[in-house]
């Protein structure tokens, strides 16, 4: 069941398919907030749309399934390895008028909901994790003041969530053991909990693939199918290219370099109108104009801060206090030795 194998009477896909086919949209959504950040550097203005990148990127995913699930009864990245949903893996009962049907209304909602909303709250969830653990770790390295306790829920998520997280992957790993040695039809729990299976296309499906134009008369209708499929093009592109940037920028970060040169540091980022005004004395933090205690930089625009400070404030506001560049608590880095910047 691990790779690819053809059967005229069996449908079923082998492991390898379904696993392709899971990664292959997700990988699009650190391209796009690479782009969106790209962007909010060059022009400012942009700055609340690079902090929605999760957001921008569910909606088009949203739209892409939704288009994908009502025209080929398969997700975008099912339909692009040849694949689509149905309830048997029989080849002779595929054929009928019903499993050949379109998908209904039903199944195309809980389609959605696995496909998009779900991994979403648990992208949010994990990100809200790494928030209220991360505040713990910043007040311990936040030395000689008192710091207000956590308040109940989020002690209580920070110790919970990583049992739910635990029993959530082992769910998922437990269920594509089984498929892959063939004891389940479902690759997925929630594929199980939806009650469809995903199969190849049989033979007369794939014959009638060229002759599946939209018939529609509707102008409107029309061009927002195109403007799907060229979006749907895009996707799949956009993952292509930037699987190949990130095997490029990997290659020539392995070539061999001139270690007597060093490169000149980059040009820093010019402080914001918006953004707080930066004090005379360069050993002084920006927020809290004392002394900086426990230095640390924002990578995002090179300034530099206490710790407890730059953590509290881009936990809050997703930005830098100076630059006003979008920033994540990651984008955070402790400085050892005191420098003067």
């Amino acid at each position: 069941m691990f790779f690819t194998h053809f059967s005229q009477e069996d449908l079923r896909p082998s492991y390898f398919e379904m696993f392709a086919q899971e990664r292959l949209l997700p990988t699009l959504k650190p391209a796009l907030r690479f782009v969106l950040q790209v962007f909010a550097q060059r022009h400012p203005r942009l700055l609340p749309v690079a902090l929605k990148s999760d957001e921008i990127f569910t909606f088009l995913h949203f739209l892409l399934e939704l288009n994908s699930l009502r025209k080929n009864q398969a997700s975008c990245a099912e339909a692009f390895y040849g694949l689509r949903r149905g309830h048997t893996f029989s080849a002779r009962e595929a054929s009928s008028a019903v499993e050949q049907g379109p998908l209904s209304r039903n199944e195309i909602v809980s389609s959605l909901v696995c496909l998009v909303f779900i991994p979403y709250v648990k992208q949010k969830l994990d990100n809200l994790y790494e928030e209220a653990s991360g505040s713990a770790l910043a007040d311990m390295f936040f030395q000689g003041q008192n710091v207000q306790q956590h308040s109940m829920w989020k002690t209580v998520f920070v110790k919970v969530y990583p049992i739910f997280h635990a029993l959530y992957e082992l769910w998922f790993f437990l269920q594509q053991l089984l498929f892959l040695f063939g004891k389940t039809r479902y690759y997925s729990p929630l594929l199980r909990l939806q009650g469809i299976l995903v199969r190849r296309l049989t033979a007369e499906e794939l014959r009638a693939m060229p002759n599946n134009t939209t018939t529609s008369s509707s102008k409107f209708i029309s061009l927002v199918d195109r403007i799907i499929h060229l979006l749907k093009i895009a996707a799949i592109g956009g993952v292509f290219a930037f699987k190949f940037l990130e095997w490029l920028v990997a290659a020539e970060n392995k070539l061999p370099r001139n270690a007597s040169y060093i490169p000149p540091p980059p040009v820093p980022l010019r402080p914001s109108s918006k953004g707080i005004s930066l004090p005379t004395d360069k050993s002084l933090c920006p927020l809290c104009h004392q002394v900086r205690r426990n230095p640390a930089v924002c990578v995002s625009s090179g300034y530099v801060f206490c710790y407890q400070c730059i953590f509290t404030f881009v936990e809050r506001e997703s930005q830098c206090p100076v630059t006003k560049m979008p920033s994540t608590i990651h984008d955070i880095q402790r400085l050892f030795h005191e420098q003067s910047m």
